[in-house]
Formats: structure tokens, C-alpha cells, sequence
């Protein structure tokens, strides 16, 4: 790891460690001031956010793997047609190179009886 990639990593513990510090203060604030109640019900509201982030998160999983099945799907449909069409395109090609083939023959057969005509 490079030191500018350190540097970040650290700078980026620091931030979240700021933030959790930041948060409990705040609790600890709301604990000192309005008491246990109001601590809790905090933390409550804080619970349902979670729970309502982590079925979201569940939510694009979800969606992620029925997008990647389908691409499985599409992928594995299209495989029988690409591998046809390079089969074809393969014996295209070896069929050109038999009519080129031929072909050279016949124009040397053409050359052939030029030359025992003009003898």
C-alpha cells in the first residue's frame, strides 16, 4: 500500500471514529438532559432506520440477483446462436477457400490449352 493510500485509510478511520464520537455525545447529551426516556425513544427511531436501510439493502439484493440470473438466462439462450453462426461463418470461409482453389485450377487448365494452342 502506497503512502497516500495509508494516508486515506487513516484519514477515513478518523472520519468515522469522529462521527461515532459526534453521535455519542449527542446521546449522551440527550441522556443528561431529558433523561432515560428520551435516550430510548432515540435509540428507537434509530432502530426503525436501520431496519427500514437494511430492507432496502435487502431489497437491491434482490433486485441484483434477478438481474444477473436474466443475463445468465439471455446469455446462455444467445450461446447456442453465436456458436451457429461461427460454425457457419468457419464453413463459409473453408468453402471460399475451396472455390478459390478450384478456381485457380481452371485458370491454370485455361493456361495450359492457351499454350498448347499457340504451340
Amino acid at each position: 500500500m502506497d503512502p497516500k493510500e495509508t494516508y486515506e485509510a487513516a484519514l477515513s478511520q478518523a472520519f468515522t471514529s469522529l462521527e461515532y464520537l459526534r453521535s455519542r455525545e449527542t446521546n449522551l447529551a440527550l441522556l443528561e438532559t431529558y433523561g432515560r426516556n428520551a435516550w430510548l425513544v432515540g435509540n428507537a427511531g434509530l432502530e426503525d432506520l436501520l431496519k427500514g436501510l437494511e430492507k432496502e439493502i435487502e431489497a437491491s439484493r434482490a433486485e441484483v440477483e434477478a438481474l444477473e440470473q436474466e443475463r445468465r438466462q439471455r446469455q446462455g439462450e444467445s450461446e447456442a446462436e453465436v456458436r451457429g453462426l461461427d460454425d457457419a461463418w468457419r464453413e463459409g470461409v473453408g468453402k471460399l477457400i475451396e472455390v478459390m482453389a478450384a478456381a485457380e485450377g481452371v485458370r491454370g487448365d485455361i493456361l495450359e490449352k492457351r499454350r498448347a494452342g499457340a504451340t
